[in-house]
């Protein structure tokens, strides 16, 4: 019988078949912040929140054999690339970020319905980031370490970017939450998505004369496919999705388009799963990090959640998205989706390749065991 497998590249770190995937959740207010072209406060005023709607980031990252989340033992917080300090009250010392920041040494994240929380390092946004660094979007990232084993791994680089926007006169926006953090996986089937309406800042619990579209994002035929829903609730199961979909909402007033949101969920319930092997030039095992006038050489390898056994691939169907997840090219293919043979493997990613797409390439596989 043939079996297919789905997977792709994330935030990864691999030692000793470990492998990790992670990303960069927003808890409470999402990092967007818009000024008035009229002056005043932005919306919403990060300083004027409570302490629990204060913007908070996290570090998720999941042990993908085990679905277990690791919490790191050692992290470093950043923005812009500027690693930040904290004095002894956990506020921010860097220059021009003094009191911007609050590091959170242990901060509970709920994990789903019926599970419990799980306290992980964190950081609070509890200033206004309008105008500490130009009024352009910025960037949170993360690095650091986890402990498996007893070995300290390393995960690589994680990302969100802070949105900054000029806006005029009331303004939407629209966040979407789910009930499993943006993975399924054996246990959690389906993604019960729900897009939270707020207007300068406030809620919007009465939805009455608003209508909401949803949307998968490039669908198998390459173009956006509206979904069921048109209501502020959308379910996603998990044979909707290749291993990644990326859904958009969209949100009218009395017929008139007043703001989008989007999300992303991932599928990890395969019984067998990717396992991404690096190597550079010479064969040696890399990190998923290109510096410039690099090539990695990029070989995924199916292996059984029970047990690790590997199971060879006789075809490879990749998919290669840019950093807004939008369709890329690699020169020399015919389009974002191509077919390898096993004698056609590894995959070969230049450093200018990676450049091109915005500095973040992401490559989806759909393979046949």
């Amino acid at each position: 019988m043939t079996n297919k497998i789905q997977g792709g590249v994330t935030i990864t770190a691999i030692m000793d078949g470990v492998t990790l995937n992670g990303n960069i959740m927003v808890l409470n207010t999402p990092l967007i912040q818009r000024y008035p072209a009229e002056g005043g406060k932005p919306i919403p005023d990060f300083e004027a929140l409570s302490e629990t709607k204060k913007p908070v980031a996290v570090p998720y990252i999941v042990e993908a054999m085990s679905g277990k989340v690791l919490v790191p033992n050692q992290i470093t917080f950043k923005y812009n690339g500027i690693p930040l300090t904290f004095g002894a009250n956990n506020l921010c010392t860097t220059p021009s970020f003094e009191g911007v920041f609050k590091k959170v040494l242990s901060y509970p994240v709920p994990m789903g319905a019926g599970k419990e929380s799980v306290n992980l390092p964190a950081l609070q946004v509890v200033k206004n980031l309008v105008p500490i660094s130009g009024y352009d979007n910025d960037m949170i990232s993360m690095t650091g370490t986890v402990e498996i084993n007893g070995q300290a791994i390393e995960f690589a680089e994680m990302r969100k970017t802070v949105i900054i926007e000029k806006t005029s006169g009331s303004d939407y926006d629209v966040v979407i939450t789910d009930n499993c953090n943006g993975y399924l996986n054996d246990s959690t089937k389906t993604a019960i998505l729900k897009a939270n309406v707020t207007l300068n800042g406030v809620n919007v619990d009465n939805l009455a004369g608003y209508t909401f579209k949803w949307w998968k994002l490039n669908g198998d035929s390459g173009k956006d496919v509206q979904l069921s829903s048109s209501t502020n609730t959308q379910s996603i199961n998990v044979n909707e999705i290749d291993y990644m979909i990326s859904v958009r909402c969209d949100l009218y007033q009395n017929g008139v388009l007043k703001r989008s949101g989007y999300h992303q969920i991932v599928d990890n319930s395969d019984s067998y799963i990717v396992i991404w092997e690096f190597t550079d030039a010479s064969g040696a095992p890399a990190p998923n990090q290109l510096r410039k006038g690099q090539t990695l050489n990029v070989r995924p390898r199916a292996k059984a959640k029970n047990g690790g056994t590997e199971k060879p691939i006789t075809e490879y169907t990749f998919k290669t998205l840019d950093s807004k997840g939008k369709d890329f090219t690699l020169d020399g293919k015919a389009g974002p989706s191509f077919v390898l043979r096993p004698n056609q493997m590894p995959l070969n990613i230049p450093f200018a390749a990676v450049e091109k797409a915005g500095y973040a390439l992401h490559i989806i596989l759909n393979a046949t065991l």
